[in-house]
């Protein structure tokens, strides 16, 4: 897909992942929805990257994900600020720290929330033009994270859910990814520390320095899933001692 002149929506958008996915969707030349319940921080980035880009490609929409009504407004007010929808980031996430219940909302179901919402009007037998979805699972959606049981159980099920989507390429013209970094370099990640050093020591920071990645490095591969037509149920890794490459299940058959 050539991103120039298409419109996304980012949920989560205002800071970390989903802040570096705004920045690079907009350089790509795309209209970009920045969705998020921080006001403050959400229109500051939308008028840098408007006035960095002499442009007005850059939109925010405050949003509760666990919200069903909010999830639809954003998605209308995608398509009476731009005319179409054609990229959707379920990025928005939290730790399990403090309300595990919560995580499960805001990481799981309104990522299937969200999916189901833009499946409505990107869907080419609705009339729409077809798209790409990026649901942002982790590594812990691979592999089990011992600090974080709830946390890495939401990004199993993202896992798991938008790869049984596959199949919408072919009758709906939408492409199905999922984008799983390692230890990302957030505010989230350095407010999860302490929970880490529980489970895994004194040492874990020490230990998860190389493993640690830059936000700006899973935008690039978030581009790189968007670009590319030929990727579809594909599962992305971003770890600090592999880069960006991609992760092969067994195929197995029922």
């Amino acid at each position: 897909m050539k991103i120039e002149g298409k419109t996304a929506i980012v949920t989560g958008g205002a800071q970390g992942i989903g802040e570096q996915f705004c920045r690079a969707l907009v350089d790509h030349g795309a209209n970009v929805i920045i969705a998020d319940l921080k006001k403050q921080r959400g229109e500051d980035l939308c008028r840098e990257l408007n006035k960095q880009y002499r442009s007005n490609r850059a939109k925010f929409i405050q949003c509760d994900v666990t919200s069903k009504a909010d999830l639809q407004n954003t998605i209308h007010f995608a398509i009476k600020t731009f005319g179409r929808l054609d990229i959707l980031c379920n990025n928005a996430g939290v730790t399990e720290i403090g309300n595990w219940e919560k995580a499960i909302e805001i990481n799981f179901t309104s990522v299937i929330r969200g999916t189901k919402l833009a499946i409505e009007v990107m869907s080419t037998r609705n009339g729409g033009h077809g798209g790409v979805i990026i649901n942002t699972a982790s590594m812990g959606a691979i592999f089990p994270i011992m600090g974080g049981p709830v946390y890495s159980g939401t990004k199993f099920g993202v896992l798991g859910f938008s790869r049984s989507l596959s199949n919408l390429n072919a009758s709906d013209g939408i492409r199905v990814n999922v984008i799983c970094p390692a230890f990302v370099r957030t505010e989230m990640f350095e407010a999860s520390i302490p929970n880490y050093i529980d489970s895994y020591g004194n040492d874990f920071q020490k230990k998860m320095k190389k493993h640690i990645v830059s936000p700006v490095l899973v935008a690039r591969g978030m581009i790189q899933l968007v670009e590319d037509d030929t990727k579809n149920d594909a599962v992305m890794r971003v770890t600090g001692v592999r880069g960006i490459d991609y992760y092969k299940f067994q195929e197995s058959k029922l």
